[in-house]
């Protein structure tokens, strides 16, 4: 397989690292991706026993890392890529957000409504973050009908404070304590880029699988519920602490820096059937590289106006089962060689 070294000496080196995807005429988008929890579960029960069970991981990268990458602008771009593992399985793989987009309009009227009502309720909630240290979580609830009516599944919601390391020995401490495997987060990309900041975020499914999960949270909503009926006077925010748990399932972000640029690596578990979607924006150029023989899929997004990200790359590791993403935004400085010798030093041989 074609590798990509350090030391690359100009664009054409990077080019011959490209390399396209007999599947991407083939390849299915038609798939849904933003099921609301509660379709989830209740689908899931409706197939009977023998239906395949959702795994609490499949529901982190449905719910987390499709709906981070999906409040970028995006567009429908006329090829998709997809990476997938030597049994054929899909895990990584672009989407349509216009497509996107147009299935969920039915729901805009709604998500709209609810959004409004969210904001009358920011200045309190900002309040509540403010006064949480690090390494802690709560959940809370508004007793307000429009809220609540139009998100049944969510009226328990959640806030939190990362823990955050400046010292690389420390932060590693920390993650080998939380992690079976350790993922790949050298001290230094570069002879330039080092390490910042580390930073642990806690699993917002503590501990539990997805259906585990939703049984929770509907019932502790269910308590918020009543106790809001029994609060005197015009309380309308209720919270309750909750346990900090990171464990397999918690995904961490390091931050590489030279002084005027840096970068941020995103680190996250990947079940056996779930997948990483990302939707390209307008003007970004798409392509699937190898480093290493490695496949990674390069967002080249440096001359698009709509996105906030200069270039980003996302690969699987195979043997330990976590996905990584490196982003560089727009007010990043580095070239695309730059970036991509940076990556070399993240990517191992599979």
């Amino acid at each position: 397989m074609r590798q990509c070294r350090g030391g690359l000496a100009d664009e054409k080196k990077i080019a011959s690292c490209l390399k396209p995807d007999p599947a991407a005429s083939s390849f299915n988008v038609r798939e849904q991706v933003m099921e609301r929890v509660y379709r989830i579960h209740k689908e899931s029960h409706a197939k009977g026993s023998g239906a395949r069970r959702m795994t609490r991981r499949t529901f982190i990268i449905v719910t987390g890392i499709i709906v981070a990458l999906t409040s970028l602008t995006g567009f429908a771009a006329t090829r998709y890529f997809q990476i997938t593992n030597e049994k054929g399985r899909v895990l990584i793989q672009t989407k349509s957000y216009e497509d996107e987009a147009k299935r969920n309009r039915k729901y805009q009227y709604y998500q709209n409504k609810l959004s409004r009502q969210l904001e009358k309720y920011e200045p309190q909630i900002e309040k509540l973050k403010e006064q949480l240290r690090p390494g802690e979580i709560i959940a809370y609830y508004m007793d307000d009908d429009v809220i609540n009516t139009l998100d049944t599944s969510g009226k328990a919601k959640f806030a939190y404070k990362p823990l955050k390391y400046t010292d690389y020995g420390q932060y590693i401490s920390r993650v080998t304590e939380e992690k079976k495997t350790r993922p790949v987060i050298p001290e230094r990309l570069t002879d330039t880029l080092v390490f910042e900041e580390g930073i642990l975020n806690p699993d917002f499914m503590f501990g539990k699988d997805v259906h585990e999960n939703f049984a929770e949270r509907m019932k502790l909503a269910e308590e918020f519920e009543q106790e809001a009926k029994k609060a005197k006077g015009d309380q309308k925010i209720f919270t309750k602490k909750m346990p900090w748990v990171v464990g397999e399932e918690g995904t961490l972000s390091v931050v590489y820096g030279d002084g005027q640029s840096s970068l941020r690596l995103n680190v996250s578990k990947l079940s056996s059937t779930g997948k990483v979607q990302t939707y390209p924006t307008d003007g970004t150029k798409v392509d699937i590289i190898e480093l290493n023989g490695q496949e990674i899929l390069f967002h080249d997004e440096s001359k698009s106006k709509k996105s906030r990200l200069n270039y980003m790359a996302l690969w699987y590791d195979e043997k330990s089962k976590y996905t990584y993403t490196l982003i560089e935004n727009k007010e990043s400085k580095l070239s695309k060689k730059e970036f991509v010798q940076a990556l070399e030093a993240l990517v191992i041989k599979p």
